[in-house]
């Protein structure tokens, strides 16, 4: 189950920089598994198709925190909107969308979007070099596989 379900409107900025700290961290111990040098070739492409399910898990619900905050944002500024429309002094809708694109809370929650965002883009990178690793391993071991059927005994 996600945590997105978890989450309290009340209290984002409490709750998502620590959601953050996690993932951040998460990526941070992503460098070590690109490091192959001295390891056996076996064991990489054992652990591969794991380390990538899992950081692909992480990317895709991190994807999934951005469309929630989008949501959220929406849901804000729709109450804005309300605000700055109605009564004797209601402002057009373009003075009104930039009144509301400066409020603190549309302010806070463009942030939170695009640290999400930025957290999302380095795991998305991190399954790609998933990826890639697994295609290079694949071709070093059809090398290796080469090597042999050509040694003539």
């Amino acid at each position: 189950m996600s945590f997105l379900f978890t989450l309290d409107e009340d209290n984002l900025a409490e709750q998502l920089p620590q959601i953050f700290f996690k993932y951040e961290k998460l990526i941070e111990d992503a460098e070590v598994l690109f490091k192959l040098e001295g390891q056996k070739l076996e064991l990489i492409m054992r652990n591969l198709p794991q380390n990538q399910t899992f950081y692909s898990k992480l990317s895709h619900d991190m994807k999934q925190v951005v469309k929630w905050l989008e949501n959220y944002k929406s849901k804000i500024e729709a109450k804005y909107t309300r605000n700055y429309s109605q009564g004797a002094r209601a402002l057009p809708a373009r003075e009104a969308a930039t009144l509301i694109s400066g409020e603190s809370a549309i302010v806070e929650i463009n942030q939170l979007i695009i640290e999400a965002n930025l957290l999302y883009m380095k795991l998305d990178s991190i399954v790609e070099g998933f990826i890639q690793m697994g295609w290079s391993c694949g071709n070093i071991t059809k090398l290796r596989v080469a090597e042999l059927q050509e040694t003539i005994i």
